[in-house]
This record gives structure tokens, C-alpha cells and sequence, in this order.
């Protein structure tokens, strides 16, 4: 069955208002070019936004940008440069025998088994942007870039933050000050079990004084109730250190939300590590598990994707995440990435708005993008203070 449109995937998933969508219909039909284009154009759509949404409509993961821009010499050999460009496809990856390839039109990923023939090994197909491959054809065989998408692309470039920008090669990038220390090794510290917190609405007001509570308590100690606060097990200072960062964010995120959860992110797999809100199962988030490279929202984080908001699509792993409160699927949602240097280490993720406004995509995008970057920061400067960098020596 060959998904829907790309306009009624992105109304019934609640990515985009109507009239947003007829405006870039209009520029499409003025000036040509896909309608993801002219999503980007008209700024309906973030790239993330747009890359998200097209590889959930396909089935298909998003190629990663920054890789995809700077391919493997011998993954572009692979292909000679007249099929490339008839096929509309850049190859950018090679791992053993298995060629991976991107490709713009949904339609496209039925030539797997011509692009398999013509490469003579296997093939795995990514989705992209029209103007991403434009981009990539350019670099890797020489096809020459439309204006249009040369100037979109800056655009889009000189919009990124530095360390998601993909202009730059791989790893020039990395934050100020953390280039001796292994961030790639570090993780979340384990938790036995995932530490539950129930938050109040806001706002967190003395009734008396009308001034902010000074409580610095995160939650009831109920004894049996499974939306209580629990008080995690002995850990190391590093452990402790880690969850009470954990445990404000997600304070933070439950002053907006009814329901939130961090999961963290370790070996390969997105795990259930602090959560709270109405009707949280302790024990089913204590056991969600997922692989990064499994087809869900995390997939999209894993290669990028800083901010998402909209309803959940009917995946195996969104089910199982909303399960963890007694739910089906999630109408309305945000989640964030957590990066520590270009690490995905958790992903914050909320449900259930407490107010409308709060849901509203660019305030919610907003906030979740600038809470993930501080978590990130915070996370950072504890492995600062953990493994201190030598100071350079004149």
C-alpha cells in the first residue's frame, strides 16, 4: 500500500495547520520542486521536522545529513555517476558487502532491487530531502546543484546550531573544552529502578505567602503507590549526582505536562530510566526497552532530530512507551534529544499538555530544544568535574 501524501500525512499526524499547508501548495505550484521543499521554503517545517516526518510516513529511517553530505569514497564508487544521477540516489555508505543509499521519493524505495543489480551487492535505502540529494549529487558526482536548493541549503545550514551544522566535516564540531575527555563512553549512571516523581500543577505557589514554595522535596514518600516518589538505592557520587539532574528535569517537565519520562540511552538501546505523572506503571517503565535502531522517534534522534512535536505514529515502541501510563497512543506530545558532545545520551519525552498553550508546536519545540541543550550542558560539566582536563601547558 504506498503511503498517503505527504500534506494529508503531515494534517492527520497534526504536524501542520492547513493554511500552512496551502501556502506551500501555492509555492509549489508557482515554482515547482517537492512540497517538503516548499515546506522548508516557506519555514511551515524545520529540516528536522521535515526528516521526521517523511521517514515515519515511509517506514523508511532518515539518512543521516552530516553523513550524507560527506560520503565514503568507496560507497560513491559503487554507482557510476550517469546512474546516480538518472536513479536519483547517492550511495554514502559502505559497511562489508551492504551499500547504504538515499533517495528523495518515497516511491523510490521499490528500486531496491535495481540499485542492488547495478552496485552487484545488497543495498539498504535511507529516505532524504529533495534538497539534501540535490546537495549530495553535487558532491559526490559532480551533478550540478539548482540555485534554489543551493540558497535553501544555507539557509538551512547557517539556521543549525554549530554542533549540528552540516557544512562542517565530521567531528569539527565538538563543544569548547571537552576534547580530551571520552564522552563517548559516558552514559547515564544505572539506576536499579527507575526513580518515579509526582509534581503538583503548577503553579508552585504558597497559598499563604503567594510566593514561590521553598520545598526542595521532589515528590510524596507514599509507601505502595505506584506514582510516588522513590528514593533510588546507594550509589556513587557520580550516580547520585546524575539522577538529581535527572530528577529537576523532569520536575521541569512536569510543570507543563501531566505526564514525562527521561529515557536514557546506553549500549544501543533507549531504556526507561526516570519518569513521573498520572497513572505511571513503576515497573513496566523500569523494563521498556527498545533498540536506537529500531523504526520509532528515538531512530530519528539518533540521527539528528533535536525536537519533536505531534501525536505519536501507531508503532510497536510508542505503544509500548505509553503503556508505561495505561495508555494507547499519545494525540499530543514533545520529546528532546540529550546530547553530552554529538552523543545521544537520554531522550526527554512529555505527554498530555497541562494547558493548550503548552502544546502549541513552536512554543513546545522551543522549550523541549532548550531544555535537552541545558540537560546536555549539565550532564557535561558533571563529567568535567569528574575527569578534570589537564590544563594546557604553555
Amino acid at each position: 500500500m504506498p503511503p498517503l501524501p505527504l500534506g494529508d500525512y503531515l494534517l492527520q499526524s497534526h504536524r501542520l495547520e492547513r493554511p500552512s499547508l496551502l501556502e506551500a501548495l501555492a509555492l509549489q505550484r508557482r515554482e515547482g520542486g517537492s512540497l517538503g521543499t516548499c515546506l522548508l521554503e516557506t519555514g511551515a517545517l524545520s529540516e528536522e521536522e521535515l526528516l521526521t516526518a517523511l521517514a515515519e510516513r515511509s517506514g523508511t529511517p532518515a539518512a543521516p545529513v552530516r553523513e550524507l553530505l560527506h560520503p565514503q569514497v568507496d560507497a560513491v564508487e559503487q554507482l557510476s555517476a550517469e546512474f546516480a544521477r538518472s536513479q536519483k540516489a547517492v550511495p554514502f555508505r559502505l559497511e562489508g558487502r551492504r551499500l547504504h543509499i538515499a533517495v528523495a521519493d518515497a516511491g523510490d524505495l521499490g528500486r531496491g532491487d535495481d540499485l542492488a543489480f547495478a552496485a552487484e551487492t545488497p543495498v539498504t535505502l535511507w529516505i532524504t530531502s529533495e534538497v539534501r540529494l540535490a546537495q549530495a549529487l553535487e558532491r559526490a558526482y559532480g551533478e550540478s546543484c539548482p540555485d534554489r536548493f543551493r540558497r535553501l541549503a544555507d539557509r538551512l545550514d547557517h539556521s543549525t546550531p554549530l554542533e549540528d551544522r552540516t557544512d562542517l566535516p565530521t567531528g569539527e564540531a565538538s563543544p569548547a573544552g571537552t576534547d580530551e575527555l571520552d564522552l563517548k563512553a559516558w552514559t547515564l549512571p544505572d539506576l536499579l529502578m527507575p526513580t518515579v516523581l509526582e509534581v503538583a500543577a503548577p503553579p508552585l505557589l504558597d497559598e499563604e505567602e503567594g510566593t514561590e514554595s521553598s520545598d526542595d522535596t521532589l515528590g510524596d514518600d507514599t509507601a505502595g503507590d505506584a506514582t510516588a516518589a522513590q528514593t533510588p538505592p546507594p550509589q556513587s557520587a557520580a550516580a547520585s549526582s546524575g539522577s538529581a539532574i535527572g530528577r529537576a528535569v523532569l520536575e521541569t517537565l512536569l510543570q507543563s505536562w501531566h505526564r514525562a519520562a527521561i529515557l536514557a540511552v546506553r549500549r544501543g538501546r533507549v531504556e526507561g530510566w526516570l519518569g513521573g505523572g498520572e497513572n505511571l506503571q513503576q515497573e513496566r517503565l523500569a523494563n521498556f526497552e527498545v533498540a536506537l535502531n529500531a523504526p520509532s522517534l528515538f531512530l530519528s534522534f539518533a540521527q539528528g532530530t533535536e525536537v519533536y512535536t505531534g501525536a505519536l505514529t501507531p508503532m510497536r515502541p510508542h505503544r509500548e512507551l505509553m503503556h508505561c501510563w495505561n495508555l494507547e497512543l499519545a494525540d499530543s506530545c514533545a520529546a528532546a534529544a540529550v546530547r553530552v558532545g554529538n552523543r545521544l545520551v537520554a531522550v526527554l519525552f512529555a505527554e498530555g499538555p497541562r494547558t493548550p498553550t503548552v502544546a502549541s508546536p513552536p512554543r513546545a519545540r522551543d522549550a523541549l530544544r532548550e531544555l535537552g541543550r541545558d540537560t546536555g550542558k549539565a550532564f557535561q560539566q558533571l563529567i568535567l568535574e569528574e575527569s578534570p582536563v589537564s590544563p594546557v601547558k604553555p
